[in-house]
């Protein structure tokens, strides 16, 4: 298989004031065969992401339908892990239901932020998401107590993977604060609770200390 690129789709022309800084993260849906619906995390001029979704024809993806108006996903409440962002990362129709797993930014003062997973729903059509929890579905625990976020999930059969982001610790050097992260695997029956196996899946070369 090879691939072209065929250049720039859409960007934000910044009239929209929840939408003035970038297009960033596409996650993608097909609905019904009729159009290609992309969503996708845009910043306003504070730097607080939003999730936004654009349609293309599905006959010519470079063509755009129309573009959302109004955030799908919106900041979650003041003091919320979502409360600085709540941008896409991955939906899947599942038991009649489209599930928006999503990553909530919350800024800190030590490091730069943390981010956890959260979860939208929404009927098939994916019309209207409201998120399932004020709190993240995959939240800290003691061996993973820094960020677990940016999940791919996919279904096989009656089960769905998620791969996902998980902080080892928080650096510093000359340059600044960093994390270093590594991709691990859970698996869930209903989508919502979510076990975490034990190997990692994929893990940084890092230099000896």
């Amino acid at each position: 298989m090879s691939w072209k690129k065929k250049g720039l789709i859409f960007v934000p022309d910044g009239s929209l004031s929840w939408s003035r800084i970038g297009a960033q993260l596409p996650t993608v849906d097909v609905v019904e065969n009729k159009f290609i619906r992309v969503y996708f995390g845009s910043k306003d001029a504070d730097g607080y992401g939003r999730t936004g979704c654009v349609d293309l024809d599905v006959d010519d993806p470079q063509k755009i339908l129309s573009v959302a108006a109004e955030p799908v996903l919106d900041l979650g409440e003041l003091g919320a892990f979502d409360d600085c962002g709540a941008v896409p990362n991955s939906i899947i129709e599942f038991h009649g239901q489209k599930h928006l797993y999503y990553q909530g930014f919350q800024r800190t003062e030590r490091v730069p932020y943390l981010t956890f997973t959260g979860l939208a729903q929404s009927d098939s059509k994916g019309e209207h998401f409201r998120k399932y929890a004020r709190v993240p579905i995959m939240d800290r625990t003691d061996d993973e107590p820094f960020i677990k976020s940016t999940p791919c999930v996919v279904q096989e059969g009656d089960t769905l993977k998620m791969w996902y982001v998980s902080t080892l610790k928080w650096t510093r050097d000359h340059h600044g604060v960093h994390y270093i992260c590594v991709i691990r695997y859970a698996t869930s029956q209903e989508g919502i609770a979510w076990k975490t196996h034990e190997a990692i899946c994929l893990e940084p070369m890092l230099p000896d200390e």
